[in-house]
């Protein structure tokens, strides 16, 4: 009975794979034929849509791989993560990443990050895969000026996670956080960072607790479009189960983009390499593959 529930379990778990695997492929498929059709279109139309009206008050910069952006945008991205040398053994795969679709409202100073729960599959452990928590983010740029009156932004976020399940890859319960995100660009350099907390509700929860996260992206625009760049993520937690822990990952990463599709519909493809620079690390390293949409 036991060998026969683990060979059902793994059959479910090979269906989800290829069901997602083919949902990706046909989405792949159908972009591809839109880029077909629509590879050379300029952006045109610079002040018909939100975004395009929004980038006259912020800097145009590449959304870092990890780091997030000060910066608002309408768009949809989604992320894919492969974690090796996990600490409580084996790999993890998520697909999504959290990501979902992102809209400045037409005033310009606020937005809003609708994400998508990503599904988390382990690979040579027992954690149970399933859906992630859902996260919404809110944003309020305070100060910002494009590249020719300043080259900075400065954006408070507030982030909040609904529990989804307590039995999947979720932790069961909400959380919120405040974020500061701020940047500053220099010719074709940029620095882009994020600090931060990450609070549960109701009790300390004796696997995340209550951390404190710090992100910084330094990128260089070569030529036009391509935007090498060299993060450092850190994490430090205030209680829970890893209280006193902290750990540091350093990210050599490329963004690619914007490759104009039509008006001001672009895509970029971003990708790195996480690795762990600490002694304590939740994984050793994860590849980070991402795409994104803009509108």
């Amino acid at each position: 009975m036991r060998r026969l529930r683990e060979r059902l379990h793994l059959s479910v778990q090979l269906r989800i794979l290829v069901t997602n695997a083919r949902l990706r492929v046909r989405a792949a498929a159908v972009l591809l034929l839109v880029l077909a059709f629509s590879a050379g279109i300029p952006c045109r139309a610079q002040n018909t849509n939100q975004t395009c009206a929004a980038q006259t008050r912020q800097p145009d910069w590449a959304s870092p791989v990890v780091t997030s952006t000060a910066r608002l945008s309408n768009g949809v991205r989604d992320d894919t993560f492969f974690e090796n040398g996990v600490s409580s053994g084996g790999s993890v795969t998520d697909y999504g990443g959290m990501k979902g679709f992102s809209f400045a409202p037409r005033h310009h100073r606020f937005g809003i990050r609708i994400g998508l729960p990503s599904y988390i599959v382990h690979h040579g452990s027992s954690a149970a895969d399933g859906f992630n928590d859902i996260p919404v983010r809110l944003k309020y740029r305070l100060r910002s000026q494009n590249q020719c009156r300043g080259n900075y932004v400065l954006t408070l976020f507030l982030n909040i996670a609904a529990a989804v399940s307590s039995r999947g890859a979720g932790h069961g319960h909400g959380s919120y956080g405040p974020t500061v995100a701020f940047g500053k660009g220099w010719g074709p350099f940029d620095a882009q960072s994020t600090l931060g907390a990450t609070i549960p509700i109701g009790a300390v929860d004796s696997a995340t607790g209550t951390f404190v996260s710090l992100n910084n992206a330094f990128q260089y625009r070569v030529h036009r479009d391509f935007w090498p760049e060299i993060e450092v993520n850190s994490t430090w937690w205030l209680n829970g189960k890893y209280v006193g822990e902290k750990q540091t990952f350093l990210m050599p990463g490329l963004i690619y983009g914007k490759i104009p599709i039509h008006n001001c519909v672009a895509l970029s493809l971003g990708a790195g390499l996480q690795i762990a620079a600490t002694h304590y690390h939740a994984y050793n390293h994860k590849v980070v593959l991402s795409a994104r949409m803009s509108f």
